[in-house]
């Protein structure tokens, strides 16, 4: 990630927008992916994914959404 945003540094002032876009984008759906994984967690009592048997058993949904 950091060499994508050096890159996007030295292409100029154009690509500043595209960085700042990457970032929002980036901060929001690692906040999401976190969300969703406490979900699972308080839902089911665990995050391991084999213990459920698999996600789209117990919520086709939420594992569309993953």
């Amino acid at each position: 990630m950091n060499l994508i945003m050096l890159f996007l540094v030295l292409l100029g002032n154009a690509s500043l927008g595209i960085l700042n876009l990457f970032l929002l984008v980036h901060g929001l759906l690692s906040a999401l992916f976190f969300f969703l994984i406490d979900q699972v967690q308080k839902v089911y009592g665990t995050r391991m994914l084999p213990a459920l048997g698999g996600l789209s058993l117990f919520a086709p949904l939420l594992s569309g959404l993953l």
